[in-house]
Parts: C-alpha cells; sequence; structure tokens
C-alpha cells in the first residue's frame, strides 16, 4: 500500500475512533518524515502504533510471550509483530501449543477447525478434517471432513474432499481422491486412488482400487484390486476379483473370484465367477457364464466352462510350443479333432453316446472308387520344403462320398475327414476276409473232393 493511500486509511481510523469521548484526546495520527505512519498519544510520550515505510509493523510496549504462544510472537526490544523467537536462534515457523484439547493449538477457517493435530501421531488440514474425540493414532486427514468421523481408527490416510470421511474404527486405509473411502466404517488395509474409488465400502477389506469410481458400490467385497476407469465400479458383496483396465468387470456385482485384464474386459459379466479374460475386449459379451477363460475372444453371452483361444478374423496360424516330438505322459492318448466353429475336441466312441446304431454293410462298397494319390502341396502351403504327400483328393472323395468331405466357413471344399476312413476300411477288411473263409472253405471241400476222386481212381485202377 503506497504512503498517502495507508495515511487517508489510518486517518480514517483515527477520526472513528475519536468520535468517542473516551478516545479523542488519546490518538494522534503523525506521518513521519521518513515515511510510515506512527499513532502516538496526545502527549507524544507513548507509541501506540508504528508503520514503518518498509511495511513492517511494531506494537512498542508489548511484553514477552512465554512459550509454547498460543498466537504470533511481538519482538520485545522493537515491538514488530511476527513468528516467536526461542533464544538462542530464532523460530521460523509459527509456534502453537499442543493440543490436548479442542481449544488449543489450531488454526480455525471461520469458527471451523482447519488444521491441527489432535492426538497422538495425527495430522489434519482441511475444514472440519478429523476431530478432538478420537483416540486413534498416526492418521493423515487432508481435505474437507477428510477423516471427520474417525473414532479409534489408527495409520489411517485421507487426502482429498470427503476421502475416509465416515471411517471409525477401520485401520491401515489410504484413500487419494474425492470421497475415496468416503463410506469406509471398519474396514482395514483398502487403497483406494482416484475419485470415487471404494467410495461405498463399508467394511470390506484388502481392496485396491486405482482410477476414477474404481470399485465404486463395493460395500463389504473384500480382496479385490480393480486398476482403471470405472473398473468393478458396480461390485457389492463379489470377492477376490481382478480388474486391470478401464470399464474391465464394469457391471460384475456379486461374482467372484474374476479376472480380467485390458479394456472392457468381461465388461457385461454380473454374477459370473473365477472367470477369466485377457485381451481388449476379452470376454466382453459373457453374462453370467462360470469358469471360462478367453484370451483376446469377445466370446458369447452363453458361454460357460468354455476356453477360447484369439479370434478368428485376427488369427490365421497357431504355434504351440511343447507338443511336437512330447511323448503323453499316459499310454492312452487318443486323437485330437477340430470342427468347423474352432472347437477342439475327440471322437467319442462309447454307446452312451449314439443311436441308430447299424451294421455299416454295403456303406463302404464305394471306397474302391477313391483314389489314393501322391502330391507336393504348392509353395505358398509348404514355404519349408517340397515333401512328398500321401493322401486323396478333397473334391474327388466328394463326388463319392459327401459326408466325408469338411468344408470352409466360405463353403469351400477344405479337406477329408479321414477320422471316419478306419472304420469304412474296417469294414470292407471284414467283408474280404467274410470271402476269403468263404473261398477257404470251398477250397478245403474241392481238396477233399479231389482226393476222393484220386482214392476211387487207384481202386478202379484207373490212371
Amino acid at each position: 500500500m503506497k504512503r498517502p493511500v495507508l495515511v487517508r486509511v489510518l486517518a480514517t481510523l483515527a477520526a472513528a475512533a475519536c468520535a468517542s469521548s473516551a478516545l479523542a484526546a488519546d490518538i494522534v495520527l503523525t506521518p513521519p518524515e521518513r515515511g510510515g505512519v506512527t499513532i502516538t498519544n496526545s502527549f507524544g510520550d507513548l507509541i501506540r502504533l508504528r508503520v514503518s515505510d518498509d511495511g513492517s509493523v511494531a506494537i512498542p510496549g508489548v511484553g514477552a510471550v512465554p512459550l509454547p504462544a498460543t498466537g504470533l510472537c511481538v519482538e520485545i526490544a522493537t515491538g514488530k509483530v511476527g513468528t516467536c523467537l526461542l533464544p538462542p536462534a530464532p523460530v521460523t515457523n509459527l509456534i502453537l501449543e499442543n493440543p490436548s484439547t479442542a481449544g488449543a493449538g489450531n488454526i480455525l477457517k471461520g469458527s471451523n477447525r482447519f488444521i491441527h493435530n489432535f492426538g497422538s501421531g495425527n495430522t489434519f488440514i482441511g475444514e472440519l478434517a478429523g476431530n478432538f474425540t478420537m483416540t486413534g493414532l498416526n492418521n493423515t486427514g487432508s481435505g474437507l471432513t477428510a477423516l471427520n468421523a474417525n473414532t479409534t481408527g489408527e495409520a489411517n490416510t485421507a487426502a482429498g474432499s470427503t476421502a475416509l470421511g465416515n471411517n471409525t474404527t477401520g485401520d491401515n486405509n489410504t484413500a487419494i481422491g474425492t470421497a475415496a473411502l468416503f463410506s469406509n466404517t471398519t474396514g482395514n488395509d483398502n487403497t483406494a486412488t482416484g475419485v470415487g474409488a471404494l467410495a461405498f465400502n463399508t467394511t470390506g477389506y484388502f481392496n485396491t482400487a486405482g482410477g476414477r469410481g474404481a470399485l465404486f458400490s463395493n460395500s463389504t467385497g473384500d480382496n479385490a484390486t480393480a486398476v482403471g476407469y470405472l473398473a468393478l465400479t458396480s461390485n457389492t458383496t463379489g470377492a477376490g476379483n481382478t480388474a486391470v483396465g478401464a470399464r474391465s468387470l464394469k457391471n460384475t456385482t456379486t461374482g467372484v473370484g474374476n479376472v480380467a485384464v485390458g479394456r472392457d474386459t468381461l465388461l457385461s459379466n454380473q454374477t459370473g465367477v473365477r472367470n477369466i479374460a485377457i485381451g481388449e475386449f476379452a470376454g466382453v459379451a459373457i453374462s453370467s457364464g462360470n469358469y471360462n477363460i478367453h484370451l483376446g475372444h469377445h466370446g458369447v453371452p452363453s458361454d460357460t466352462n468354455m476356453i477360447r483361444i484369439g479370434d478368428p478374423s485376427d488369427q490365421s496360424r497357431t504355434f504351440i510350443a511343447g507338443i511336437r516330438g512330447t511323448t503323453t505322459g499316459a499310454a492312452n492318448a487318443i486323437p485330437v479333432v477340430i470342427d468347423s466353429n474352432g472347437q477342439l475336441g475327440t471322437v467319442s466312441s462309447s454307446e452312451r453316446f449314439k443311436d441308430d446304431i447299424a451294421d455299416m454293410a454295403a456303406a463302404s462298397d464305394a471306397l474302391m472308387k477313391l483314389r489314393p494319390v501322391t502330391f507336393h502341396y504348392r509353395a505358398d502351403q509348404d514355404p519349408a520344403g517340397r515333401t512328398l504327400q500321401y493322401g486323396l483328393i478333397a473334391e474327388e472323395v466328394a463326388q463319392v462320398y459327401p459326408g466325408l468331405v469338411a468344408h470352409s466357413a466360405d463353403g469351400q471344399v477344405e479337406t477329408v475327414m479321414v477320422q471316419f476312413l478306419p472304420a469304412m476300411l474296417l469294414n470292407e477288411v471284414q467283408k474280404q476276409r467274410r470271402t476269403i473263409d468263404r473261398l477257404e472253405s470251398e477250397l478245403s471241400g474241392m481238396q477233399e473232393l479231389r482226393s476222393e476222386l484220386a482214392a476211387l481212381k487207384q481202386h478202379l485202377g484207373l490212371r
């Protein structure tokens, strides 16, 4: 403030004070020659207030303030107002009394507590943060009403408006962000980072939420981890869920033991349990299925106990180590087949899976019309080498046995379902065996007849 303005302000104050007869003769406003303003009594022998030209304020005659001080200290020699001095070195911080009660050692904002450290090891900054009745230790609250309701809860950290605002006895919680862990009362060992993270958690424990709205609706669910915007935001009582990625497991409410990694993974899941989805949008279509594993596949709403790896529109080749050249641990291995939907499985031979069982009879007669061939795969199909191959031509087989040919997704002839050929070949072999047995029987009869004829000729003396 410039000197003329300051003089006018103080003159106005002095005039107002002089309106009182008790003070009229006791206030004299004197602008010093070197700058500043001095207020003295009417006799000029007692300085009431001095404002120096450098802006410092002095109140002469104010005695020493005993430490610890409850307010600002005044330098005894000069009357300057400032922070307290602790001999022999000056203290640069404002010294407040250690608050053992509600009425001491606090900085207020209006009538509300604003900065205090009530209790042992506690620190509170923010309007109505903490309280003056708690017995909990080692808590830190920063923000409007942070840890406002705490009673015996210990080792909690709250940073953000209303963070851990309703916590009473919960311990070891960390809440960073507006309304983070706002409703927590007795839940322990939770970590919430982000606006509204774990906002409605009450008694749930061992939860970790990182991201706006992560685990927002969780009330009593425990051992959950949600990292990402709205991850697991609808979960209420579901336990042991892990969601990493924006909106992952967003709509899960009571599902248990699900793992979702990637944006929008298992987005539609509500009550499903122990599903695993990895990759953007993986398992996004599953609503209530259980025990699914989806890697890079959207899934189907009705999926349950399903494993889906990759998407046909994205992946065209598969390489899995540890299969080729490895003998199975049990000597009961069976072939694996794949259908047109990409499902892997085995052929079931048990009678309990079959209806309309009948002898094959002549159904295999046309096998002899098939033409076995040798061939080489084209270079784009066998880039590693031109190995001589043995087999059938699927188009030729389709002319004889349409049911033995599999087609591609666009309807083209793709391959021969060779798994059916052994049974058909066995049927033909059995028919040939019966023919051979019949011929052998006939031959045996002919040989007996020949022996009888030879004996008769000898008897008759014929040659």
